[in-house]
Parts: C-alpha cells; sequence; structure tokens
C-alpha cells in the first residue's frame, strides 16, 4: 500500500477510471471531490476549501475548463495551497489550437482562439506553482468512450487524410500516475499514443468493431497536425493504436 495522500478534483468518466487506477496501484489514501458527492467542493464554486484537500501529498485537477469560474477556482485555489503540494493539472492538447505541423512541448501555442487562450491561461497559473506538472490529454478513448459514435448522425465528414491524435484510457491513467512515482515535476507532457492513424481509418474500424454504419469522408484539403512528447519516448505503450 501507498500512503500518500491523493485529491481527485472533479468526478467525470476520466477522474472515475483514474481512482480505480490508483487503487490498483495501491494508493488507498483518495479523495474525490465534486459538487454533486459528499465531501462537496467545486472548483470555482462557493464552498470553502476543504482542509483534506491543503494536507494532501499531491492534487489533480480534472474539471472542464468550460465549467464556470474555472479559471478565478485554479487562481484561488494555487493561492491557498502549501508551497509542498503536487499539483497536476489534467489539460489538453486542445491547447494547440488551430497550429499545424508537428508538435511537441517544446512548441508554444498560438493563441488564436477563446478556448485554447484559456487553457493556456489555466496552464500557466499552476505551472507558476513550486511544485507541478501539466499533462495534455489527447482525444480519449476507452471504456464507453468511443468517438465513432459521435459521427453517427453525419453523413458527410471532412479531413480524413489528417491524422487522428489520440489517447487509450489505460495509458492516459499510467501517465497520469508518472508525477507520483518518478520525477515528472515541472514538466509539461503530451499524453498522446505515437500511433497516428488517418481519421477516415480509424473511424471506419472503429465504427465496425462497435456494429456501426462507416462514416463517409469527402476527398478535400486539409493541414496535418501531428502531436507528440519529447518525455514519452521510452515509455511503453499498451494500447499504442488505441483498440477498443
Amino acid at each position: 500500500m501507498n500512503s500518500k495522500t491523493i485529491s481527485l478534483i472533479g468526478r467525470g468518466w476520466l477522474s472515475q477510471l483514474f481512482e480505480s487506477y490508483l487503487n490498483q496501484q495501491g494508493f488507498n489514501q483518495i479523495d474525490v471531490y465534486s459538487r454533486s458527492q459528499k465531501p462537496q467542493f467545486e472548483l470555482g464554486g462557493q464552498a470553502p476549501l476543504p482542509s483534506a484537500i491543503l494536507n494532501s501529498h499531491a492534487i489533480y485537477i480534472m474539471v472542464p475548463p468550460r465549467s464556470p469560474g474555472y479559471l478565478e477556482g485554479l487562481k484561488t485555489l494555487s493561492e491557498k495551497l502549501p508551497p509542498t503540494t503536487l499539483v497536476i493539472l489534467v489539460s489538453s492538447t486542445g491547447v494547440y489550437g488551430q497550429s499545424t505541423g508537428n508538435l511537441d512541448e517544446e512548441i508554444v501555442p498560438e493563441l488564436k482562439n477563446e478556448r485554447n487562450h484559456k487553457l493556456w491561461l489555466a496552464e500557466e497559473t499552476i505551472r507558476n506553482l513550486q511544485r507541478s506538472t501539466i499533462i495534455r490529454s489527447a482525444g480519449q478513448i476507452g471504456p464507453e468512450r468511443y468517438p465513432a459514435l459521435s459521427l453517427i448522425e453525419k453523413e458527410i465528414l471532412i479531413n480524413g487524410n489528417a491524422r487522428a491524435n489520440i489517447i487509450h484510457s489505460i495509458d492516459l491513467c499510467r501517465i497520469l500516475e508518472l508525477p507520483l512515482i518518478t520525477n515528472f515535476e515541472g514538466k509539461t507532457i503530451n499524453a498522446v499514443s505515437p500511433y497516428h492513424p488517418y481519421k477516415k481509418d480509424f473511424y471506419r474500424d472503429q465504427a465496425q468493431s462497435l456494429g456501426l454504419k462507416p462514416p463517409i469522408f469527402r476527398e478535400g484539403d486539409y493541414e496535418e497536425k501531428i502531436i507528440s512528447s519529447i518525455h514519452l519516448k521510452d515509455f511503453s505503450f499498451k494500447r499504442e493504436r488505441c483498440q477498443v
């Protein structure tokens, strides 16, 4: 058993999977916080910060950026935490916005829209703490999370020859654990599989595996975007091809 106390702020799909994964790895002192369960706490909400969060060895912030009061909540939380607390922000490769080409952690995003600007401001807030790690998740795939399902009602899609930037939940949970067991503090990590299939092939294969009608892609111009990580070159992916 591992005696480190861990707080997960947010109770979404990934948070639940990660809590289960940590339990399997021997972490048995885990508190999960959200507005819908006790102990009740919502990032950016009115409830006071629970003392258990202040005493945590590590805090994972797993709240969608679209949540009300997101940036203000991050700022308030960062001002109240002890400097010894390790804070891991689960961000998104969406921070790159409309940038194209080969993108790794050394590439500074072009802040051209509200969403990626918000993601960058959130990262900067946490990056300025004494102990922090930023983990940018690519498109997530895993139990009950199949991107092909979102395409059912769309008749014709574009950019089929563009590459997909994806990560399976099994590998994402393993990457999220790295700051607890290795020296990944102070780093920004793109959590993305090195496997970048064509979108038309990936969605077609996933649709077929789920018994769905394969989507139809229209050929056209597109700008390539391949996201990679300089920090995960030696990481052994278990679901590199992100199969269902």
